[in-house]
C-alpha cells in the first residue's frame, strides 16, 4: 500500500464513503471541516484530518484549496480505478473520521456554487486576497492563517455556515 497523509487519506474518505467525486467540493468541505476544528478547538495533534498547526489552505480562485489534497485527488479522480485497487481505509480510519460524517451530510445538501459562495465570505480569505493584490480571477497562492481570529468569521451568510458547522 502507498504511503499518504492524512489529508490525502481523508480526500479517500470523501470519494469512498461519501461518492464525492469533485475536488471541487473536496476542497470546500475539507476547509469547512477545518472552521470546524478551529472553533471547537480541536488541535492539530488530535486532527484525524489535517497533519498542519498552520497554512493547509491556499486562496485559490474557488474558494480555499488544500493543495496536497488536490494533487493528490486530482490524479485520483482521473484514474478512479485506481482509488478502489491500491487504497483500503481500515476501521481504525474509518472510526475517526465518522464524527465529521453529520457536517459532510449536511455540506453535501448544498450546490458546490453555494460552498464556493460561503468560503468566498470567510474573512481570512478576504483578507489574503485583498491584502496580496489579488484581483478576483486572478491565481493565488498565498497561505490562509489559521491562527488568526479572522479563520473563523465569515461575513453575511455566517448564521447558516454557523449552524450547518453545530449540527455534530
Amino acid at each position: 500500500m502507498k504511503t499518504i497523509n492524512k489529508v490525502q487519506k481523508f480526500s479517500l474518505y470523501l470519494y469512498l464513503k461519501h461518492h464525492i467525486n469533485s475536488n471541487l467540493r473536496i476542497q470546500k468541505i475539507l476547509f469547512f471541516l477545518r472552521v470546524y476544528e478551529k472553533i471547537n478547538k480541536i488541535n492539530f495533534e488530535d486532527s484525524p484530518i489535517f497533519d498542519k498547526k498552520n497554512n493547509n489552505f491556499q486562496a485559490w480562485v474557488y474558494g480555499p484549496v488544500n493543495v496536497e489534497s488536490y494533487n493528490f485527488m486530482r490524479s485520483k479522480l482521473i484514474h478512479e480505478e485506481e482509488i478502489e485497487s491500491d487504497f483500503l481505509l481500515n476501521d481504525n480510519d474509518n472510526k475517526l473520521f465518522e464524527q465529521y460524517d453529520k457536517i459532510i451530510d449536511k455540506l453535501n445538501e448544498y450546490e458546490s456554487n453555494q460552498l464556493v459562495d460561503w468560503s468566498h465570505q470567510n474573512i481570512e480569505y478576504i483578507n489574503v486576497r485583498k491584502n496580496g493584490g489579488i484581483k478576483e480571477w486572478q491565481p493565488c497562492c498565498l497561505f490562509l492563517n489559521e491562527l488568526s481570529d479572522d479563520f473563523c468569521k465569515f461575513s453575511n451568510t455566517a448564521e447558516e455556515i454557523y449552524s450547518i458547522l453545530k449540527c455534530q
